[in-house]
């Protein structure tokens, strides 16, 4: 169910309506904070698929609302982490594969390891 939040979230977000309709181009923003590997793999994912030009297994609505698909410049992935003086906040890089730039800080997200290898 969480993977499945990510595909409403891309919906919403990347939503392209008719010309001249409402929805045309609506542009809507979230921030979503989250410790669900689940979400962010599901964003991952579709970013690599957009990138393979392969969006067969897209449930219909999202393919509809998102003929372009997503891309890497279509989120941001931050996370907060203590610094010197406070909290410091890190943007993981999303490259159009679907992957990070950088690998997760220590700590978070170990089930992935443990499934992946």
């Amino acid at each position: 169910m969480q993977a499945e939040l990510g595909d409403l979230f891309i919906d919403a977000a990347l939503r392209r309506g008719e010309p001249g309709s409402e929805v045309d181009n609506l542009n809507s923003r979230f921030l979503i904070e989250t410790h669900s590997e689940h979400l962010i793999l599901r964003l991952l994912r579709r970013i690599r698929e957009t990138t393979e030009g392969d969006s067969d297994d897209w449930p219909a609505a999202l393919r509809e609302a998102c003929p372009g698909g997503i891309r890497p410049e279509d989120i941001a992935v931050l996370y907060v982490k203590p610094g010197d003086e406070g909290a410091e906040i890190v943007e993981l890089p999303v490259t159009s594969d679907g992957d990070f730039d950088r690998p997760w800080p220590s700590g978070f997200f170990t089930e992935r390891a443990k499934e992946l290898y």
